[in-house]
């Protein structure tokens, strides 16, 4: 299904790669990392190779790069968007999807609030709102860049296709092993709380 996906995207973009762009905008590849001087589209990539990067499920982030194509659009540097799995399962959609540096700035975040600020650790709920709400755009943001890089390189054909495979799509290895860590944080918060509320039981 991905595939027929592609290939309709492919056929839609063989007359002109790129989507158009919002006024200011320019091209996908280079109007939001680097916006064309007049504004107009440049001959960057278009949705197919932004569908080649986020690999499974990536209808749901061409939505995602259309939604900030209107916000720049309008004079807006961002959008915000709730993403359900980095609200549960945090860190670990991040290394599902190849964001590895974010998956262990949010991996090491809640020591680091808790060693540095009394009380750090009850903000967790807030850092975790905040991580499902701009999770979207980090990763649109991460793809453009991809692009980007394959248009500097000259990348064209198969040779563009597999560069951009590689640094996007899923890693389910990745993602498989950040969740076993997740699991093993929870289950020790569990253990914790469960030992801290048999505490004043036993004291009665």
């Amino acid at each position: 299904m991905r595939a027929r996906f592609l290939s309709g995207l492919r056929r839609g973009t063989a007359s002109s790669r790129c989507p158009p762009a919002a006024p200011g905008l320019g091209s996908a590849h280079g109007g939001i990392l680097h916006p064309d001087p007049d504004g107009e589209p440049g001959p960057g990539a278009g949705a197919a190779d932004l569908a080649e990067f986020f690999g499974p499920n990536a209808e749901r982030y061409l939505a995602k790069y259309e939604k900030l194509r209107q916000k720049r659009g309008q004079g807006k540097q961002f959008f915000l968007s709730w993403n359900w799995a980095v609200f549960f399962l945090s860190f670990t959609w991040f290394f599902y999807r190849k964001m590895y540096a974010a998956g262990a700035v949010v991996l090491v975040l809640p020591l680091v609030l808790s060693l540095v600020l009394p009380g750090g650790s009850h903000g967790a709920g807030g850092v975790a709102v905040a991580l499902a709400l701009f999770a979207d755009y980090w990763y649109v943001f991460q793809a453009l860049a991809r692009v980007a890089k394959a248009d500097a390189l000259g990348l064209e054909g198969f040779e563009r296709i597999a560069f951009l495979q590689a640094g996007g799509g899923v890693s389910r290895l990745a993602g498989g092993m950040a969740l076993a860590v997740w699991l093993v944080i929870v289950g020790l918060g569990l253990l914790g709380l469960a030992v801290r509320l048999a505490g004043p039981a036993k004291g009665m």
